[in-house]
């Protein structure tokens, strides 16, 4: 029985259309010919390298935003835990010191979580959280007129509670050497040091280096809130503790990688000899 015309028009549309398939491959090899693999391999680095400089700043900014967290987040911690030494630790009695930190840096150069690490550092003194913070308030204003570092203000005035005075606190204020062990425990020493150094570290926020200076913390501050963002979402940290169990579990296997690796490249290379062959 003869064809319909249909069908015959239906053949030859198959057929025209595998050849228009057929000439797509053929030109489509040509071109792979023609591009070597360093050409490949070249493009992609420069795609790869085009992508890294565009998020560069990205990732920088939000990797200082991670450390400003994590710092900030250290220093609690090691307030949190010279409170529990002292044995006056509360989650009430912390929030009172990050407050009093937020306000001296707000009134001076220092940032909160300098103010924090050191309230810890005189915490670990023995002080109690009064002390500790009469202690690094008047270490601001010592250091801003001494030109001292803050933790070494803080050591020094926090031992005169133990009845000792360094001397360069004794050559900065008359008298000191003349109180009596009661008078030094009671923080006559700290109150002293205090009156001849007031306002010394808010002076430090004036002119144009402290205009820097306030710029920088503010900077700091809004990268720490971006970076608290990030290191306290639950899925960021499963994430990451995701990560380390495989880097752990691949450090682990490493031999077993190795030997399937290899394994699998000698099997590749037998089959590549003997298609050769």
């Amino acid at each position: 029985m003869a064809k319909s015309t249909v069908e015959i028009e239906l053949v030859a549309q198959v057929a025209e259309a595998t050849k228009a398939v057929k000439r797509f491959a053929d030109d489509t090899q040509k071109q792979l010919n023609v591009i070597s693999i360093s050409t490949a391999v070249s493009g992609i680095a420069a795609g790869f390298n085009l992508a890294r400089d565009a998020l560069r700043p990205l990732v920088e900014f939000l990797g200082d935003s991670i450390n400003e967290a994590v710092e900030a987040e250290r220093a609690t911690l090691a307030l949190a835990n010279s409170m529990r030494v002292v044995g006056d630790f509360s989650e009430e009695a912390l929030v009172q010191f990050k407050g009093f930190a937020d306000e001296l840096a707000r009134t001076s150069s220092l940032s909160d979580d300098q103010v924090v690490a050191n309230l810890a550092l005189a915490k670990s003194f023995g002080l109690t959280n009064e002390e500790a913070k009469k202690v690094v308030s008047v270490a601001a204003d010592l250091s801003a007129l001494t030109g001292d570092s803050l933790p070494s203000s803080v050591e020094k005035l926090a031992k005169s509670y133990n009845g000792f005075v360094d001397k360069s606190l004794k050559q900065l204020v008359r008298g000191l050497g003349d109180l009596t062990e009661a008078q030094k425990a009671n923080g006559d020493v700290v109150e002293l040091v205090g009156a001849r150094a007031a306002g010394s570290a808010n002076q430090l926020r004036g002119g144009f280096g402290g205009a820097v200076n306030e710029v920088s913390k503010a900077f700091s501050e809004f990268k720490e809130t971006i970076g608290t963002a990030i290191t306290t979402n639950e899925t960021f940290i499963a994430a990451l503790q995701a990560t380390a169990e495989a880097i752990i579990f691949v450090t682990n296997n490493l031999g077993t990688f190795a030997s399937a690796v290899k394994f699998t490249f000698t099997a590749i290379i037998n089959q590549i000899g003997r298609a050769s062959c």
